[in-house]
């Protein structure tokens, strides 16, 4: 888009030249630190990893006990689910003739 815009315009491109700020030279630019310590970067690592582990641990503990109030919720509101670990066919709540009884 600047191109076509330079190209269309005579002598824009001597006039963008003549705005461009003097050139002071070369400058340089340095990096603090071009080369990380690697004792650091295991520090570093090794803390991280121990920061995983207690964020999943964390996350682990509340889906635990997330998941175990849902069960005591569904044990208290359908006591006689089959979920619950109540058989369907509760032998104290059937009859059948040909029970011996015993």
């Amino acid at each position: 888009m600047l191109l076509d815009l330079l190209a269309r315009v005579p002598f824009a491109l001597p006039i963008l030249f003549a705005l461009q700020p003097a050139d002071e030279g070369i400058r340089y630019f340095s990096v603090k630190d071009p080369e990380p310590d690697p004792e650091r970067a295991f520090a570093r690592f090794v803390l991280n990893a121990f920061f995983f582990i207690g964020v999943a641990l964390l996350v682990t503990l509340g889906m635990g006990i997330l998941f175990g109030s849902f069960r005591l919720w569904l044990l208290e509101k359908y006591p006689h689910n089959r979920f619950n670990g109540i058989p369907e066919d509760d032998p104290g709540k059937t009859f059948r003739l040909n029970d011996t009884g015993k």
